[in-house]
């Protein structure tokens, strides 16, 4: 976004120059006024002194001419006076009886009433300025008594025109607006090159503002001019260097707060004090369902189904006083999960918002679980042998040592109970060497057929005495996987072993395989008792065992055995069953061997299992 618009150079620099013209006129006008006021003034005072003098020398001569009144002296002495006057001007005596001595026709504007009058009849010389009633143009009027000893027997009225005066006015008003005019001109002409300056300043002040308001501060910032424009410009970049410290540190610290809880095993989420969705981790979108980027901006019961995390969220919000922690659980069956959320109010009033912190305790339950069952099957598995085995003891020690026929068969079923807890010993020792990769695994390329092929034949007495089929269904020719021989065949056996157990007489079991991608998919399949949808993941658990019908025979660590093994592999494998007495089928996957396959070495037991 460009900030500064409207800052532009020569905008700049026209704002400028008006401003300087206007304050230059403003300053010439008031100079103007003040000036040409003063020197009229001026002048007319000094043409009035003159004037005074002239009339009061009048005022002496026209003494003795008015008592009583000689009109034909009076007028020529008027006429004489008048005479004197280069341009514009005219004189005349006056008698207190009106009468009027002018060398014509007696001047106009001649008016008692005038200031100049009122002043003359009183003893004392008047003046005045005002408009000629002739000429229209103004006029200094001036009038002084005449007295004889104390007493005024007349006066002498005088006229002097100003135009001279105005005219000389108007020549100092023009030098003043010439001189005005070149001042102005060079104000203007330096308000542009002061102003293109600064302008250029500015310029780049505004192109670095708009830079480090883009995120963009590495570019410098040269400015020319007086010192304090410059110094301008060294904080200005200093203030941008820090910023972008300050913003560099703060968006490491964003980055790390987000890498934290976008990775964090905890779900976080925030409302504010409306209950909208402020922020949602991955974590808190998984446990809770959610889509994380949609969920924010909307209210909190829009996108949660979990009536309990709604109420957690506005119980933190109603709280008053110090923040305190409140807790909800949440148990669901459908999908199954286990949820604890732990809430608490962060700030006050309408900037209040409710932390939420989600913990998904589904897979603790569900290993917690795990654990007690396995505790459970391997007490039960051994309690059975071990209780058999003490009442055969106990039974021999009281006498059936002393009868061969029956001691023979107590001992036979006595080591009968030893092997198998030998076997389940090993078993779970294997176990524990494939998890904790104490073993090593031989891997070559193998023909897969040949692998089924031996595990049927290896239980083909078995299928005989239970009444079960087996038989080889299809599989790709020429297409061999890379695996251990022996171990392949344990997972084979095991899987074929567990389908003839679980299958009735006149059952059938089918081996078969198919290629997925750059695996070959490998597949058991009975027509035996099924497995729940519910028993169908846990099927590979150590000792899980789904129902009463399934729980006879074995130790319950074949199908465990096969997980761990098939995962040495680098393959997967599942189960999957129409329901109860529908059948089960057990697939697992093997990677394809490639012309450039060589031996490898994986952490595996040393020893294979016998079927279960």
């Amino acid at each position: 976004m460009n900030y500064l618009r409207g800052l532009s150079p020569r905008g700049l620099r026209i704002r400028l120059l008006v401003l300087v013209l206007g304050f230059s006129l403003l300053l010439l006008a008031c100079s103007a006024y003040v000036l040409l006021g003063q020197v009229r003034g001026e002048r007319i005072s000094l043409l009035r002194s003159g004037a005074q003098t002239q009339a009061q020398a009048l005022s002496l001569a026209a003494a003795p001419l008015l008592a009583p009144p000689d009109a034909a002296a009076l007028t020529e002495l008027a006429a004489q006076a008048g005479s004197q006057f280069r341009q514009g001007g005219s004189v005349a005596v006056l008698d207190l009886q009106g009468g009027v001595y002018a060398p014509a026709v007696p001047p106009l504007g001649i008016d008692a009433t005038a200031p100049e009058m009122v002043a003359a009849r009183a003893g004392q010389a008047g003046w005045d300025v005002r408009q000629d009633p002739v000429t229209r143009l103004p006029a200094l009027y001036i009038a002084t008594p005449v007295r004889r000893g104390a007493t005024v027997v007349g006066a002498v009225w005088l006229v002097r025109s100003l135009v001279e005066v105005e005219r000389a006015q108007a020549d100092d008003l023009r030098a003043l607006i010439s001189a005005g005019a070149l001042v102005s001109l060079l104000a203007a002409s330096l308000a542009l090159w002061f102003g293109g300056r600064l302008a250029r300043n500015l310029e780049a002040l505004r192109a670095a503002a708009n830079e480090v308001a883009e995120g963009a501060y590495g570019s410098g910032l040269a400015l020319s001019g007086p010192d304090e424009v410059v110094l301008l410009g060294q904080a200005f970049g200093r203030m941008a260097w820090r910023l972008r410290a300050s913003f560099d540190s703060l968006g490491a610290e964003r980055d790390r707060v987000a890498a934290v809880l976008r990775h964090m095993a905890d779900g976080i989420l925030i409302v504010n004090a409306e209950t909208v969705v402020t922020l949602v981790n991955p974590a808190a979108a998984r446990a809770l369902g959610l889509e994380a980027a949609p969920s924010v901006g909307q209210r909190l019961a829009a996108v949660v189904r979990e009536h309990e995390i709604v109420d957690l969220a506005r119980r933190c919000l109603a709280t008053q006083g110090p923040p305190r922690d409140f807790i909800a659980i949440v148990e669901r069956a459908s999908p199954r999960r286990y949820l604890r959320a732990v809430g608490t109010r962060l700030g006050e009033g309408h900037e209040a918002q409710a932390l939420l912190v989600v913990q998904n305790l589904t897979e603790l339950r569900r290993l917690e679980t795990m654990r007690r069952d396995f505790l459970a099957n391997v007490s039960h598995e051994l309690r059975t042998p071990i209780a058999a085995t003490k009442a055969m003891v106990e039974t021999l020690e009281n006498g059936a040592i002393d009868d061969p026929p029956a001691a023979r068969d107590f001992l036979a079923r006595m080591h009968r109970e030893v092997d198998g807890l030998a076997q389940l010993v090993e078993e779970l020792l294997q176990l524990s060497r494939i998890e904790a990769g104490q073993a090593s695994l031989e891997r070559r390329p193998v023909d897969p057929q040949a692998l089924m092929a031996r595990a049927l034949d290896r239980l083909e007495p078995l299928a005989e005495r239970a009444g079960v089929t087996l038989s080889l269904g299809e599989c790709p020719s020429d297409m061999p996987v890379m695996a251990d021989a022996e171990r392949a065949g344990q997972i084979l056996v095991n899987l074929v072993h567990n389908a003839i157990k679980f299958t009735g007489p006149g059952g059938r079991v089918e081996l078969s395989a198919r290629q997925d991608g750059d695996e070959l998919e490998l597949v058991v399949s009975d027509t035996g008792v099924g497995i729940a949808a519910d028993d169908l993941p846990r099927v590979f658990e150590r000792f899980y065992k789904a129902d009463k019908s399934r729980a006879s025979g074995g130790t319950g660590l074949g199908l465990a055995i096969v997980k761990h093994l098939v995962q040495a592999h680098g393959g997967r494998t599942w189960a999957e069953s129409a329901g109860p007495g529908r059948g089960s089928v057990f697939k697992f996957t093997l990677p394809l061997a490639t012309a450039e396959d060589s031996l490898a070495v994986t952490p595996l037991p040393n020893s294979a299992a016998g079927p279960q």
